[in-house]
């Protein structure tokens, strides 16, 4: 096995960690809970379904561990009727969000190098 003067080493690691957070607030301010019991009442009420519970920060803190957490996008998490992130389709001569988060994430490695 030869030797090299020059070994490789790692100078330099890094994390990218998205610009848009989410606290547990947020999460509870939703009123999904309350819009499913209104628009469920009578069957709730007749019995055929279950109420959903109101949740707290305490609990979303206790069972998950979380108190925030970062979003890549947040316009739509929120939205009680989408429940998920508006993140634009790109044609597939563009990058994909995955590269970009892998570049990000390159840059501030190489940044942080001796």
């Amino acid at each position: 096995m030869a030797t090299s003067n020059n070994p490789t080493v790692i100078s330099g690691t890094s994390l990218w960690t998205p610009e848009h957070s989410l606290s547990n607030e947020e999460l509870v301010e939703d009123g999904y809970a309350v819009k499913f019991n209104r628009e469920h009442a009578s069957d709730i009420e007749a019995g055929h379904m279950t109420a959903k519970s109101l949740s707290s920060t305490e609990f979303i803190a206790k069972a998950s561990g979380i108190k925030n957490r970062y979003v890549y996008a947040k316009e739509g998490i929120l939205d009680i009727d989408r429940m998920h992130p508006f993140i634009p389709t790109r044609a597939n001569d563009e990058v994909s969000q995955q590269w970009e988060m892998g570049l990000k994430a390159a840059r501030k490695a190489l940044d942080s190098t001796n």
